[in-house]
């Protein structure tokens, strides 16, 4: 039913039916695109409505017929305005379902966690008791900052993107990026990759407010008359500055037969060193081979392959098309400094490739001490990436409860995929004893390998493991270059195929 508040307004009156809610969250999500939110802007849009809603129905039933909630949908020149609203059994506005995974990881209230998630997509939330018309939910999300799109138009745009022939440049130069070319950036990850790449890369503001505050450090590739060729940078967290993740490298298509992207990598190599980091990573697509190669080529180590990580029908262009579906990344990582040993508690059934892994990598090992576990209270982070539609858990500190640990991560992973998210990743310090225990019961419960980060934590290395929710053969379109990658490949694939079958 349309509404007068603006021309794509609409209210939806949602019966108790999975059929009918999948229904009105689809409507939600494509209302809130068609009105110019992003891809990832309108995944959180959805997902908040998605938590409220079903929060809405299961509060209101308490063993009675749960009235139809009706959902009414308002998009305003400045925001999303959701009103949701229900006539179900009554309940305290005002004592809502609250989740702290770090002080109850071994029962986390799953309407609490639905209400955290919410909260954490939108803007602002608030219910409200308004007597004999039921309780109201009000859900608004703001419009994001103007995105290259709504700088340039459309239609410029799409008269932008490059299909002619190659530029050869014999000199260009590798700087950082400077005051006034962040939409330059923009406009040459949209020729590369179109609308499907990181979220932050289309809106020029957030690309100087990173670099600002040291989220991201830019290099560019610059021609003598000041045309921007490519970009590649750093990506670093202020709560972890043992390691940086190098990425966000494209080239423009015109100018990719210059070997801009391997003097970008090698640039973004140097920066890392001499920044302090002890390491530094990347994660190479695996529909094509060519970003593993640099990645080969300078010295980088397969450690990890994360399968279904990639945002679905991601633009190769020229170097590999589009790809059908979510193509996995390979996890490779560089030492930038003579590396320590380690003493690692892996599960027995990951126990030699794990090794194996820190062999290839160059990282020593030292015979694992059979230690108690260490006391203390877990140091859990629970996160959901939108862009990617994936969960990540992490298990920074095990503290001296396994079990507690188990149970948290477990009941998060059924939570998210109640949610749809395609794959849960699961981060634990493989160097705490109770590690082996942790991913045992993990793998019994669904897991799958995915293999080591090392630096991961800002103390100790991960083990990742991965819990597969959607359909079909990850493997399918999976291109492997070096004979660790197809190691770790030809592992994961068996093990996966045993849980299929």
């Amino acid at each position: 039913m349309r509404n007068a508040d603006h021309p794509y307004g609409s209210t939806l009156r949602i019966p108790n039916s999975p059929l009918w809610i999948e229904a009105a969250l689809e409507h939600t999500e494509a209302l809130a695109r068609a009105v110019g939110f992003d891809a990832a802007e309108s995944n959180k849009i959805r997902l908040a409505t998605e938590e409220v809603l079903e929060f809405f129905l299961r509060a209101g039933n308490e063993g009675q017929d749960c009235p139809p909630v009706i959902l009414h949908l308002n998009p305003r020149a400045h925001e999303f305005f959701i009103r949701l609203t229900t006539k179900g059994m009554p309940f305290d506005v005002r004592n809502l379902p609250a989740f702290d995974p770090q002080e109850d990881p071994a029962h986390p209230a799953l309407d609490g966690l639905g209400l955290h998630l919410a909260r954490w997509a939108l803007n602002r939330i608030s219910f409200h008791n308004m007597g004999r018309e039921g309780i109201q939910a009000e859900l608004i999300k703001n419009r994001p900052e103007a995105r290259v799109q709504d700088i340039l138009g459309s239609s410029a745009m799409e008269n932008a993107r490059e299909t002619g022939a190659q530029v050869p440049v014999k000199d260009f130069d590798i700087r950082p990026l400077r005051t006034g070319e962040e939409l330059e950036v923009s406009r040459c990850a949209y020729l590369t990759y179109g609308h499907s790449y990181e979220g932050f890369i289309y809106y020029p503001e957030h690309i100087v407010e990173m670099n600002q505050d040291g989220r991201l450090r830019s290099l560019v590739a610059v021609t003598p008359d000041g045309d921007i060729m490519g970009h590649c940078g750093l990506k670093s967290s202020p709560e972890h500055k043992n390691r940086t993740e190098l990425g966000v490298l494209f080239v423009r298509p015109k100018y990719r037969k210059n070997n801009v992207g391997g003097s970008l990598w090698k640039a973004a190599v140097d920066l890392a060193r001499h920044e302090g980091f002890a390491s530094v990573f990347a994660r190479s697509v695996t529909g094509h081979k060519a970003s593993q190669r640099l990645a080969e080529e300078n010295g980088f180590h397969d450690c990890c392959l994360f399968l279904n990580l990639c945002p679905p029908n991601v633009e190769l262009k020229s170097i590999g098309g589009t790809q059908q579906g979510k193509m996995s990344l390979m996890l490779q990582w560089l030492g930038l400094h003579p590396p320590h040993a380690r003493s690692i508690h892996p599960p027995e059934r990951y126990a030699k490739i794990t090794a194996d892994l820190y062999r290839r990598a160059g990282i020593p090992l030292t015979e694992a001490e059979k230690a108690p576990v260490p006391g203390g209270d877990p140091l859990l982070h629970f996160d959901r990436i939108p862009d990617l539609n994936v969960g990540i858990l992490e298990t920074e500190d095990i503290g001296s409860a396994p079990a507690n640990v188990i149970n948290w991560a477990l009941q998060c992973t059924r939570f998210l995929c109640r949610e749809k998210l395609d794959t849960i990743y699961l981060f634990l310090n493989l160097e705490q004893p109770g590690a082996a225990e942790v991913a045992e019961a993990c793998a019994n419960g669904g897991f799958i390998f995915a293999g080591i980060s090392p630096n991961h934590f800002p103390k100790a290395d991960g083990l990742v493991m991965q819990y597969l929710n959607m359909q079909g053969d990850p493997f399918a379109h999976l291109k492997t270059l070096s004979e660790t990658a197809r190691m770790l490949r030809t592992f994961i694939r068996d093990e996966w195929t045993t849980r299929e079958g």
